[in-house]
């Protein structure tokens, strides 16, 4: 799996190596403007991911504030919000077109008034008020491949909803489980690496902020035929809470400081392909 956070500039061995990878089976996922323009800075007269991403670029709308409305093939992915509520996106969206096999899964809102445009202003808010067709969030495939699209910079919105509605549609693109999996604060930044030669893998888990997470840190790896014989947590080596079940180890209550290091000791299996 690709992801493509508002890749503006891309060259024509980037893209054609994005798509063979698609066409190949691989899932991708872009937003913004991703691949519109050249090293150059010349704009292309549309994505040059059109054919992965199944959209074609119209324009980028001025408004600074815009909203996503679920199609009924999208609002699964849109799970707890009200019904005919948009989700906010602080983020300018592109006027694109779709085409192929693409399913719109959210189409763009635009806002009561535009701030920009307009010589006044709400003192409280700036609510949703003119639906477009443009889509929004858009599903597409490309031989074995899928992709998704969001006009706008989803993956920049801070609210819970944002950061669930962008995990959907990841998980919608992946073909097998993840391999690893964190429940944790956003400010704790993960890293897993296998290390076969020494029969372990290493999870480097790293507190950005400024204290440590006020809530344990549970940690999910998919083991690919692995046993696991130990886990310890570093500094320290002192053994750390673990189960394993369904192919996965599930190491548990781990309080990340400044860097923390859960070491899981391994016998058998096979290099797992993330």
């Amino acid at each position: 799996m690709l992801l493509l956070p508002n890749v503006t500039v891309l060259d024509d061995a980037e893209i054609g190596a994005f798509r063979d990878f698609a066409a190949a089976g691989g899932g991708l996922y872009a937003s913004g403007r991703t691949s519109l323009f050249d090293p150059a800075g010349r704009q292309r007269a549309d994505f040059g991911l059109a054919g992965v991403l199944g959209v074609s670029y119209l324009r980028q709308l001025p408004d600074v504030q815009t909203f996503l409305s679920p199609t009924p093939a999208g609002q699964p992915y849109f799970a707890g919000l009200p019904p005919g509520r948009p989700l906010t996106l602080p983020s300018r969206q592109q006027c694109t077109r779709a085409a192929g096999r693409a399913e719109v899964l959210a189409t763009v809102t635009r806002a009561w008034t535009d701030p920009q445009g307009e010589q006044y202003a709400s003192i409280i808010a700036n609510p949703p008020g003119r639906p477009t067709g443009w889509p929004a969030l858009v599903a597409g495939r490309l031989g074995r491949g899928r992709s998704v699209y969001s006009a706008g910079v989803l993956e920049a919105g801070q609210h819970r909803f944002h950061h669930a509605v962008l995990l959907g549609l990841v998980r919608s693109l992946a073909r097998r489980d993840y391999c690893i999996a964190v429940q944790a604060p956003p400010s704790v930044e993960v890293m897993l690496y296998d290390q076969p030669g020494q029969s372990r893998m290493v999870a480097h888990l790293l507190e950005a902020g400024r204290a440590a997470p006020a809530e344990p840190v549970t940690l999910s790896v998919r083991l690919d035929g692995r046993a696991v014989r130990q886990v310890r947590t570093w500094p320290g080596g002192q053994p750390a809470r673990w189960t394993a079940a369904a192919g996965r180890a599930e190491i548990s209550g781990l309080r990340p400081g400044a860097l923390q290091l859960a070491v899981i000791d391994y016998t058998g299996g096979r290099r797992g392909r993330g």
